[in-house]
């Protein structure tokens, strides 16, 4: 595993965050604000957590950073699909329960509060 590796899944971590952002302002729009709050705390969390790996990458967590990398993928993919959902307005606030759920399972890979 390569430091480009570790910068990777740093710029993953990242896309994520701004995802979040976006998620947290449709779910405002839609009236769902303890939702939007609750995604809000989720990105202080994820912004902590990506604070924390910046400053630890060299101390030898790349070891995990294949196995994070995949996994950051599917929970990725898993919020895009939501957002797209989110947008459509159907359920706003079952998307983004399972949005939060996603950002939680990442937080928890992570080792995260």
């Amino acid at each position: 595993m390569t430091i480009e590796r570790e910068l990777e899944l740093i710029h993953q971590l990242i896309r994520q965050s701004g995802k979040l952002i976006e998620v947290e302002m449709r779910a405002r729009i839609a009236g769902e604000n303890e939702l939007a709050d609750e995604v809000a705390t989720r990105f202080e969390r994820l912004q902590r957590e990506i604070d924390r790996l910046r400053g630890r990458a060299a101390d030898g967590w790349i070891d995990r950073a294949e196995d994070l990398h995949e996994d950051l993928r599917a929970a990725n993919a898993t919020v895009q699909r939501r957002i797209r959902q989110i947008r459509d307005g159907v359920d706003v606030a079952r998307d983004v329960t399972a949005v939060i759920a996603a950002v939680d399972d990442v937080l928890a890979l992570l080792g995260g509060e």
